[in-house]
C-alpha cells in the first residue's frame, strides 16, 4: 500500500507540475468542450490514466494516456451506448449485480476493449468515472469466463 501512495503521490505531483509551468504552447482548447487540454505529462512506467467525460449530447468520451505515449487519446461512445451503461448503473445502484456477469459482458466491450492496444499486462491505470457511472466497481468487470479486468490491470479510482 505504502508504494502505490508514493507512485500516486509522484503522478499527482508529476501533473501540478506541469499544470504551473504550462504556457501558451503547452494548451490546446478543444472545440466543443473549450476545456483545457494539457500534453508533455508524463508517466511512470506502467501508469496509465482514463478520464470518461459526459458531453452535452449525451455522448460518453473517454480520454486516455499511458506512460510513452506523447498525446492523449480519445474514442466516444455514441449516446445509445452511453444510456445503456446509464441504465446498467441503475440497476447496479439498486442491487442487481447485472454488469458483473459475463454474459452481460457490454461494458467491457464498448469501454474498455478500445484500450487493450494501448495497455498492457499489470498497468495501473488512474481512472475517472462521471458520478453518474461512480457505482461501478470496474476491476470487477468480466473480460471472459476466466477473468475480471482487475486480473490484467490495477484501477484506483480518483474523484
Amino acid at each position: 500500500m505504502a508504494l502505490f501512495a508514493e507512485k500516486y503521490k509522484k503522478t499527482i505531483n508529476n501533473l501540478h507540475n506541469i499544470i504551473k509551468k504550462a504556457n501558451k504552447a503547452d494548451i490546446a482548447f478543444g472545440a466543443v468542450t473549450m476545456s483545457k487540454e494539457f500534453t508533455n505529462i508524463e508517466f511512470a512506467e506502467k501508469e496509465a490514466y482514463v478520464c470518461c467525460k459526459e458531453d452535452s449530447l449525451g455522448n460518453l468520451n473517454v480520454i486516455f494516456m499511458r506512460h510513452g505515449m506523447e498525446m492523449p487519446m480519445m474514442y466516444t461512445l455514441d449516446a445509445t451506448s452511453h444510456i445503456y451503461l446509464l441504465q446498467m448503473a441503475v440497476l447496479d445502484a439498486q442491487g442487481y449485480q447485472y454488469a458483473y456477469e459475463l454474459e452481460n459482458s457490454y461494458i467491457y466491450d464498448i469501454l474498455w476493449k478500445p484500450l487493450e492496444s494501448f495497455f498492457k499486462t499489470g498497468d495501473i491505470i488512474y481512472l475517472v468515472l462521471p458520478e453518474s457511472l461512480s457505482v461501478f466497481e470496474m476491476e470487477n468487470i468480466p473480460i471472459n469466463e476466466e477473468q475480471n479486468i482487475s486480473d490484467i490491470y490495477d484501477i484506483y479510482y480518483i474523484n
